[in-house]
């Protein structure tokens, strides 16, 4: 068992290496948050998950507040810059605004979703 022990932690080791590489793990988008919280959207989280995939939640954004037509031309706009962020493809996008605390609460938040087809962005109403 000893000499099969240093193999076993060796294993361990690419498998989570390679799952990391895979993209199975969250990745923080640390400059489009950075650039999100400058341009005063909110407090913002952005997160890669899975491999093409991009989430991003802005509490105690005053977009919520902004009138339908203004949350949908800045989503695109967020959506935008999100994809300038990743360095792999991105099939689709989920942008929450919040009124305060991200919640799960819908009267309290704003979601819009985009998917990438053909290089372009469209939104999918839900």
């Amino acid at each position: 068992m000893k000499r099969l022990q240093p193999f076993l932690v060796l294993m361990v080791i690419l498998v989570i290496l390679g799952l990391g590489a895979c993209g199975w793990f969250p990745e923080k988008l640390h400059a489009l948050e950075k650039s999100l919280v400058d341009q005063g959207l909110g407090d913002a989280e952005a997160w890669r998950v899975g491999k093409d995939v991009v989430v991003v939640d802005l509490a105690h954004s005053p977009v919520f507040r902004f009138s339908p037509t203004d949350i949908n031309a800045t989503g695109l706009d967020i959506a935008v810059q999100a994809l300038e962020h990743v360095d792999r493809p991105v099939s689709s996008l989920s942008i929450t605004f919040h009124e305060a605390e991200s919640t799960d609460d819908p009267g309290t938040m704003h979601q819009l979703i985009y998917v990438v087809h053909n290089g372009e962005l469209q939104q999918v109403d839900l």
